[in-house]
């Protein structure tokens, strides 16, 4: 039995943000569903023609089909977050041990989309459990 692929309409919601990874920049654009959830992840490196920009690309490939898939965003931060390989080193102020790391923060982050079809939403993010 296959699952079947949420396909996004050609006009749906985005966000594109630009950061600083490993010293290059990064632009990433989040694709969402009329839903307001994230489907779809597109990376674009500024070293084009490296390895590097290849393996982003790849990246953000396969994520955006897993997410069409529906298989949860948590599942994927958690398994890229298990790899661990250089390069490794600051991006926007942050330690990431990976790209994979850095993508994995990408999706937690952006995984509900403020806006849906122009219209303020009411989602909000769960707020983090205080430590005594």
């Amino acid at each position: 039995m296959e699952t079947e692929r949420e396909r996004l309409d050609d006009d749906r919601e985005s966000i594109t943000k630009d950061y600083r990874v490993f010293g290059y920049k990064l632009k990433v654009i989040l694709g969402y569903n009329v839903t307001g959830n994230l489907k779809e992840i597109q990376m674009y490196m500024a070293k084009r023609g490296s390895i590097i920009h290849g393996h982003v690309r790849t990246i953000s490939f396969l994520i955006s089909k897993l997410l069409q898939y529906n298989v949860g965003i948590e599942s994927l931060a958690s398994r890229l977050e298990t790899q661990n390989y250089l390069p490794n080193g600051f991006a926007e102020g942050e330690q990431f041990n990976s790209i994979d790391h850095f993508v994995a923060d990408i999706l937690r982050k952006n995984k509900k989309h403020r806006t849906i079809n122009g219209e303020k939403c009411e989602i909000q993010d769960p707020k983090p459990e205080e430590k005594d």
